[in-house]
């Protein structure tokens, strides 16, 4: 709250004065000279009273960031130095350290109130802190039901409590997306093949934020995936969400995954997301038995802190993510693991993923590195193709087939350089490095590799969707070499 009582007589506006000294008094939270510090005025210089007011709503917004919105800083009295100079006086008022009681919402036709409010954590009638509003408005943002959400602004209600009024733009309830594309036969004798996607989403369900979606996709003639999420808010009114997915992956003659996971998830008002996984995993061998018959269960565990202010395109904010996990693997069956059959495998995962967003030489170039880096490794016996990870491709590693590489660890480096047109839209340049390595066992090979992929990366909103893809080489090729890299973003 900015209060300035700047009075001079219409004598001293008249003639100029040099500032003898500042003083000020009633600052206990934040020092005196700590404050003097951040002031353009300073002893010696003429007195311009429109620097002095920027000088003061400086010192509020410092004390606003450390919870004390109703501070006041009023001009106690101005008394001549000498005849060419002046000493000022400023009496700082801080108030108390209020609550945050209230939140005002405008803007939400279809989503109900309570879905916004909860994400302030108001039943805990939390102290104002800048930075726990930021988290809450990344919070709500982070629902993927809104595609814009305001910065809250603060009003005071009385002496200890304040309020926070806050406006969204919701987006599409629900879609359908799809891109198919036709293969032609590489000789006449064969077949030409259909691959693509094909995606039914409906996200804040009757205005509860709940989601759902349901996708297919064909990556090759032999190579399908089905997969169901269903995402639940705030389980029972408490801060737990819970998500359920169901996938089914069908390699051909290779295997067939059949993978069923729950999520609950504990949300934090600091803006820390603990969660765990439970998940059951089943692999069907194909005609070529070359994989385990097996069934794994797998617990775990991840820790998140998210302060991006957009999930699919953000201007700034960090991510940080740590996660582990533990699975127990029994295999049975005839394969080229028959020494294994019967045995029971332990499978541990560990996986980390940092990103952080910072502009660069104007607010619409956004630089923005990342690395993600995981593996996997097994306990009584070897890793088979199932167990792998696919990398390669537009959520990985650009300028590469999809699911190009299937490995046991990996390392990935990213580096964007966008010029952001729109909210979530934008331009750009990338390049991307990767460790990947897997070790030899009795199917297939060891390899250690360094791929790098370059190219251009852009972003748009359509009718149906946000279109995210990309361009890129890996390292050697040529231009006619270049791969297209395509999605739609839809993160719940």
């Amino acid at each position: 709250m900015v209060l300035l009582c700047i009075s001079f007589s219409a004598a001293s506006a008249q003639q100029k004065y040099i500032i003898s000294q500042i003083k000020l008094s009633g600052a206990s939270h934040l020092g005196a000279d700590e404050l003097l510090k951040s002031f353009s005025s300073k002893p010696g210089d003429t007195l311009r009273e429109e620097v002095l007011e920027h000088d003061i709503d400086r010192a509020l917004m410092q004390y606003e960031a450390i919870g004390y919105p109703l501070c006041k800083i009023t001009i106690e009295k101005v008394v001549p130095h000498d005849s060419e100079s002046l000493d000022i006086y400023l009496q700082i008022t801080e108030g108390k350290h209020p609550r945050l009681t209230e939140v005002k919402v405008s803007g939400n036709a279809i989503t109900d109130t309570t879905i916004i409010t909860r994400e302030f954590f108001l039943n805990e009638k939390p102290y104002f802190d800048k930075n726990s509003l930021e988290a809450s408005r990344n919070r709500i943002e982070h629902l993927g039901i809104f595609s814009e959400v305001s910065a809250p602004q603060i009003y005071v209600i009385n002496d200890s409590s304040v309020g926070a009024a806050i406006t969204v733009s919701e987006t599409h309830s629900t879609y359908i997306d799809g891109i198919l594309g036709y293969n032609p036969p590489p000789i006449p004798a064969q077949r030409g093949f259909i691959n693509g996607f094909i995606s039914l989403g409906f996200t804040n369900i009757a205005g509860t934020a709940r989601n759902a979606s349901l996708d297919f996709r064909r990556e090759t003639k032999s190579t399908q995936e089905l997969r169901a999420q269903y995402g639940e808010p705030w389980v029972f009114g408490l801060p737990v969400n819970a998500q359920i997915s169901f996938l089914q992956r069908d390699e051909d003659s290779i295997y067939t995954r059949t993978n069923l996971m729950i999520e609950p998830s504990l949300l934090l008002s600091s803006g820390f997301i603990l969660s765990a996984t439970f998940s059951y995993d089943r692999i069907v061998p194909g005609a070529a038995h070359i994989v385990y018959d097996s069934r794994a269960y797998t617990a775990g565990v991840q820790g998140k802190l998210d302060t991006r202010d957009n999930l699919a395109a953000p201007r700034s904010g960090l991510l940080l993510s740590l996660g582990a996990s533990y699975g127990a693997k029994s295999v049975a069956g005839a394969t080229p693991f028959d020494s294994l059959a019967a045995r029971i495998l332990e499978i541990r995962t560990l996986a980390f993923d940092g990103a952080f967003a910072i502009k660069t030489f104007s607010d619409r170039l956004v630089f923005v590195p990342s690395v993600s880096a995981k593996m996997i490794n097994v306990s009584n016996g070897e890793l088979d193709e199932s167990d792998l990870f696919r990398i390669g491709g537009l959520r990985t590693l650009r300028g590469y087939f999809e699911s190009q590489f299937h490995i046991s660890r990996f390392v990935i480096l990213h580096a964007d350089e966008r010029l952001m047109t729109g909210h979530s839209s934008y331009l750009g340049i990338f390049v991307d490095y990767g460790y990947l390595q897997r070790p030899q066992t009795a199917t297939f090979i060891g390899e250690t590799l360094y791929p790098l992929g370059y190219g251009v990366s852009f972003q748009f909103d359509t009718q149906v969707g946000l279109l995210s893809a990309s361009i890129g080489l890996a390292k050697g090729e040529t231009i006619d070499r270049a791969k297209l890299h395509f999605g739609i973003i839809k993160d719940f």
